[in-house]
């Protein structure tokens, strides 16, 4: 099954979408019977962890699955109270107070396939005078944000109550989010679907409280929910499948076998809550200009989540995008390495994962103008020509030169070939040879120095060339020494670029799409290059209306499954690990070195394929 990230969550005696309540929660009486005499009342909480919700129009957006048990499994939980009297927006509402979760006697309700799962369960909360409250619901806490004696405590210690809620959703954490069970929290969700009319760029985080629906006692609260709180995984999942693990290239039928991959230039924290940043009323409007006005918004489902015996439809969709602490963040060296874990060589891997295995990791996202390779989350993937043993390619061509006699073959066809004229080398030669006649000049005549190691990208160099003792006896006696070898050498190094494989290793990269796909048809929802009026260029990636067709292109989003799947390889890759820190390169160009096919699930699920090498 495919797998879903967004986990609904009703809370009984919270019900989102309720119609408000001028009741305050002051302690009880006529004004509210909720609460009894000594200022106690009791909710019950559902949490509810979908599949996938109906069928769905859209690409890939809306395709949803369960994952495995440990992935939706819930081990506590916590309730935050917000108060929203008088606030105009919901970044202003103030947070009131926080209770535990006692989840160990729930209610399991499993009556919906949408549904994974749904766990009921009752909490008392004290009074308070606020009259509009909402909620936000924490899951598996992994000690990021944990609760004690109605205090919402950051890190056990810094205490949050009266901060707003703009001022919870800044806090970021380095957390792995997953020690402890997942870590789960409100997803933003919308009213407006993004495919059956235009989407207004209007969300909502935290749920609305009916507060006539607090009960006095427990046994009352259990089956009347007062809100919805939607839930979603804090963490991406990223997965690699290769459906060839050994096999031969398309291009030149060179043998290779699969060796695995790792998961690279992943960031080392994010927001606690989804952010999806000040920007979120325009861009949950866009739709690229290829699909206009038929596909309204990548950005918003059109799926309606889900329903149980306990948990009512509602008219909400998600929503599949967010900010990072470094969506717009200026490259440099020192800020790469400060927020991004980055491989910089094979050695930098313990080990490779198999095909199949998964991940996670924070969610990475990024405006256009930050859309590069620096940015971008990537998997890394080692392939093995040669049977595992050191090989050579010149020039990059896609053929393996097995032996160090093939490696120098390759170079001298350069010094000694009639379509390169090397015209200082061969006047001396012709001007001072021995014989009257003709003097043929062949690889027995020079001789090659090469570094003892190659350089960081994997290129061999030479390092010295000369007339061998050979070469030395075709010349007259007196003859005057050459002084032209550093520029040949120079010349050879440029014209003839010859890279080392040790040990036979060859590494891709594949940078993950967040709206993947082959093309339009096949789940692409910001599609590149293939229709554009101005089409892209090496001066200029990403033209025209940039955020509008792109943003999203590339990234990671919590709560989303990213599949890999390597379909076959048609060229010889890097003989090192691609460079990274420094290489502002847009991560669609002219001279794409690799394709790839990613399919997210979720958990959203994207699916993205990949040739090797393309």
């Amino acid at each position: 099954m495919k797998k879903t990230l967004l986990f609904s969550v009703a809370l009984a005696g919270l019900m989102l979408g309720s119609c408000s309540s001028s009741d305050d929660l002051n302690g009880g009486g006529t004004g509210n019977p909720g609460f009894n005499k000594d200022g106690n009342g009791f909710m019950s909480i559902s949490v509810n962890l979908p599949t996938r919700s109906g069928s769905t129009t859209r690409a890939e957006n809306d395709k949803y699955e369960d994952g495995l048990s440990s992935e939706y499994e819930v081990k506590n939980g916590i309730l935050a109270l917000f108060d929203a009297t008088s606030k105009a927006s919901e970044g202003e509402y103030t947070l009131l107070a926080a209770y535990k979760l006692d989840l160990t006697d729930s209610e399991l309700d499993t009556d919906n396939d949408n549904i994974t799962s749904t766990h009921s369960v009752v909490t008392q909360i004290k009074s308070t005078t606020a009259s509009d409250v909402y909620a936000l619901v924490l899951l598996n806490d992994n000690s990021i944000l944990t609760a004690s004696d109605g205090k919402l405590l950051q890190n056990g210690s810094t205490d949050l109550t009266g901060k707003t809620y703009n001022d919870i959703l800044v806090l970021t954490t380095e957390n792995a989010m997953t020690s402890t069970g997942f870590f789960m929290a409100n997803a933003p969700v919308s009213a407006t679907p993004g495919n059956t009319s235009a989407p207004d760029g209007k969300y909502t985080t935290l749920s609305k409280v009916d507060l006539s629906k607090i009960k006095e006692t427990r046994s009352e609260a259990i089956n009347d929910p007062a809100v919805s709180v939607f839930v979603e995984r804090g963490v991406a999942k990223v997965s690699l499948n290769s459906t060839s693990l050994s096999g031969k290239t398309s291009d030149d039928n060179l043998s290779y076998k699969f060796d695995g991959w790792v998961l690279d230039n992943t960031t080392k924290s994010s927001y606690i809550v989804r952010n999806m940043g000040t920007d979120a009323g325009t861009y949950l409007k866009y739709s690229s200009e290829k699909f206009a006005p038929s596909l309204n918004s990548r950005f918003v489902g059109d799926t309606k989540l889900g329903a149980t015996s306990k948990q009512p439809d509602v008219d909400l969709y998600r929503t599949y995008w967010c900010v990072d602490p470094t969506y717009s963040q200026k490259f440099t060296a020192a800020t790469h390495a400060a927020n991004f874990n980055t491989v910089t060589s094979a050695a930098d891997v313990a080990s490779w994962l198999a095909s199949g295995k998964y991940v996670y990791c924070h969610e990475n996202t990024f405006n256009v103008a930050h859309m590069d390779y620096s940015n971008t989350t990537r998997a890394l993937v080692k392939v093995t020509f040669n049977n595992g043993n050191k090989f050579y390619t010149n020039n990059g061509a896609n053929a393996i030169l097995d032996t160090d006699g093939k490696r120098d073959d390759a170079v001298m066809s350069y010094v000694l070939g009639t379509d390169i004229n090397i015209v200082d080398l061969k006047k001396y030669l012709s001007d001072n040879q021995a014989s009257t006649g003709t003097v043929t000049w062949s690889k027995a005549d020079f001789k090659l120095t090469w570094a003892t190691t190659p350089d960081k990208d994997g290129i061999l160099k030479v390092t010295d060339i000369k007339l061998s003792a050979t070469g030395e006896g075709k010349l007259k006696t007196g003859s005057p020494a050459f002084t032209g070898w550093d520029a040949i050498k120079d010349q050879l190094n440029t014209n003839r670029v010859i890279r080392q494989y040790d040990n036979g290793a060859s590494y891709y990269e594949v940078r993950i799409k967040h709206f993947a796909g082959d093309d339009a048809k096949n789940g692409d929802l910001a599609p590149w290059n293939t229709w554009e009026t101005v089409k892209p260029s090496a001066s200029e990636a990403y033209p025209g209306k940039k955020e509008q067709n792109y943003l999203g292109r590339y990234g990671l989003v919590r709560n989303n499954w990213y599949d890999i799947d390597v379909t076959a390889i048609k060229k010889i890759g890097s003989p090192v690990v691609p460079d990274i820190t420094t290489d502002n390169t847009p991560d669609d160009n002219i001279d794409a070195y690799i394709s790839a096919k990613i399919n997210v699930l979720s958990w959203a699920k994207r699916t993205q394929s990949t040739i090797l090498g393309k």
